[in-house]
């Protein structure tokens, strides 16, 4: 009955209206119509039907805003629905953003420099520099002197400025030596010499190099190299080491 109601259009009401006026309007004329008695039936008649028709349209405007109470909630519904789906879709991009921080985080502190101390020399250093020195001489005190030479082959060309570099070159050097290979291990040796002088391995490469001039075979330069050791770096073991070989080269 309540949708029959609204489907009546303005029109209709303002027709009702106007009837339920008239209706007043002709009390009086019905009163002097009728005689008394029926004039009062007729009167409550109508006034009972009018009031049957205000309290209809009464109940269709109320009905009219519980529509409209409904259709503003469900209206509501779909924006807090959607809110929601703004809220999670928020979320995971917050949970991605950190996950992408903590993956960053991750790579920066694998390449982040640290700081190491070789043969009394400080200096800061990669940690794949760092993980390939190490590497080297791990493989050195393995024995395996063919493959911790191609690792700090591979070190000494990767970072050309390495504070690892003298010493990288002393081991390489060694590993030549230990692997038969004396003119790769004799060249080594003067590299190290030549731009390192004052480093701490330097005495060891010169007694080295005079080693590597007797295997092959050049007595007077391994002459030669080791009384420059005696004179140069004459307080260390390298020294005395030299002035016994010399003894044994006479």
């Amino acid at each position: 009955m309540i949708f029959k109601y609204l489907q009546i259009g303005s029109r209709e009401l303002l027709r009702w209206c106007a009837v339920a006026t008239l209706v007043g309007a002709a009390q009086v004329s019905h009163a002097a119509l009728f005689e008394d008695d029926e004039a009062r039936r007729a009167i409550i008649d109508l006034r009972q039907r009018v009031q049957a028709m205000q309290d209809e349209f009464a109940k269709i405007a109320t009905s009219e805003s519980i529509l409209n109470l409904a259709n503003q909630n469900e209206q509501l519904r779909g924006e807090v629905a959607q809110l929601r789906g703004q809220n999670e879709q928020l979320g995971r991009a917050v949970d991605d953003l950190r996950q992408q921080t903590a993956e960053l985080q991750s790579r920066l502190a694998v390449l982040e420099p640290v700081g190491v101390s070789v043969d009394n020399e400080n200096f800061t250093v990669g940690p794949r520099e760092k993980a390939s020195y190490e590497s080297a001489m791990a493989t050195l005190r393995a024995s395996d002197f063919e493959k911790a030479g191609g690792i700090l082959q591979t070190l000494l060309r990767d970072f050309p400025e390495s504070g690892y570099t003298p010493s990288a070159l002393f081991w390489l050097g060694n590993a030549y030596y230990a692997t038969g290979q004396y003119s790769a291990a004799l060249k080594t040796f003067d590299q190290l010499i030549a731009q390192f002088a004052q480093h701490l391995r330097v005495p060891e490469a010169m007694l080295a190099r005079a080693n590597c001039q007797v295997e092959l075979r050049d007595k007077k330069g391994a002459r030669q190299s080791l009384e420059a050791l005696v004179t140069q770096f004459p307080d260390t073991g390298a020294a005395q080491a030299a002035k016994q070989r010399l003894d044994a080269l006479k």
